[in-house]
């Protein structure tokens, strides 16, 4: 691929980031105008984040014990979610104690917004209905029951989605990992791009660059500076090898089982052959590119997140992928 082909088709997939980025967890209400209708772009107010971290400036979580209901308009009048935080900071139906029960086989979930379940209620979102689709459907020897514990969190990159899984997955002990990676997160850098979008963002606003922008329809105006700024720091080499660093580090925290899956139709070359590396080198490692295509499956919103119907088809295949795999021990 040509240096221009690629730095556009970069630019592509980070403003789509950029995008769900903005919509998840950035903080101003500004009103603008997003696919025909005035909606606040701030899904998760301030009061539902945490910024606690003092290893990553920019890492974010859900605030814990949470219930958040919302009704975004740009989704149709009568649509709405509810949200449920538990104690640790999950996007989850229930607490689940650190200590795991020997007779319980017990999941993790990595990811963005599609793990976590953007737009859709806690209880439809493809971990808790892989959940239970595994206890109903399974009759195991050495588990009685299954856990499917969703560390997932709209925007993140492969870089949080490990330390995600230091400070809040690994005490809990499992059984199995689930990654779902998508091109935008090996395309962005948070620390990095993050900081640059609070700059620029300030910067045009104090001049009247940013209303003007959005006069015209542009309402993102200040990720065109941040990728032309990252994309002078970050080469497509260097970017890939850094992620797959960042990959290889989850090694670090756990040495258990581990599956990838991806949207083959949907996911770049170059990111395939970081995960099949990845996956010919480390024990027990699984790579699976069979998750439905986000608009075949024609289970989705209108940004593209899948909706419930669409989060099913998801867990459907998932459980899948591990039945036929013979990647749990059951009958």
């Amino acid at each position: 691929m040509g240096k221009y082909k690629y730095e556009k088709l970069t630019a592509l997939i980070l403003i789509e980031f950029a995008i769900l980025l903005f919509l998840s967890v950035y903080i101003h209400h500004k009103k603008i105008n997003v696919l025909g209708t005035s909606v606040s772009v701030n899904p998760l107010q301030k009061e539902d984040l945490i910024f606690s971290d003092e290893e990553l400036e920019y890492f974010y979580e859900p605030q814990p014990n949470n219930i958040i209901t919302e009704k975004p308009t740009w989704l149709g009048d009568d649509y709405n979610y509810i949200t449920s935080i538990n104690s640790d900071a999950l996007n989850e139906r229930f607490d689940y104690f650190p200590e795991k029960p020997q007779d319980v086989f017990r999941i993790v979930t990595l990811g963005d917004s599609f793990t976590y379940g953007q737009y859709v209620s806690t209880k439809e979102n493809y971990p808790e209905k892989l959940e239970d689709l595994l206890n109903k459907e399974l009759t195991c020897s050495n588990s009685k029951k299954f856990e499917v514990i969703n560390l997932g969190v709209g925007g993140y990159d492969i870089e949080y989605s490990v330390h995600r899984f230091k400070t809040r997955g690994q005490k809990y002990n499992p059984d199995l990992v689930l990654w779902w990676l998508k091109n935008d997160d090996f395309e962005h850098i948070n620390e990095i791009m993050l900081p640059m979008r609070d700059f620029y963002y300030k910067e045009m606003e104090k001049t009247g660059e940013l209303e003007e922008s959005y006069k015209k329809g542009d309402y993102y105006p200040f990720w065109t500076k941040v990728l032309e700024e990252f994309s002078k720091q970050y080469k497509e080499k260097q970017l890939l090898d850094l992620q797959a660093s960042r990959i290889q580090s989850l090694d670090t925290y756990y040495k258990g089982p581990l599956i990838f899956l991806a949207v083959s139709s949907s996911m770049r070359e170059e990111h395939k052959l970081v995960l099949r590396d990845f996956t010919n080198e480390r024990k027990n490692t699984y790579f699976y590119e069979s998750l439905p295509g986000y608009s075949k499956m024609g289970k989705s919103l209108s940004d593209g997140h899948p909706n419930a119907e669409g989060y099913t088809l998801i867990s459907n295949e998932v459980f899948k992928i591990l039945t036929e795999n013979h990647l749990l021990p059951c009958n």
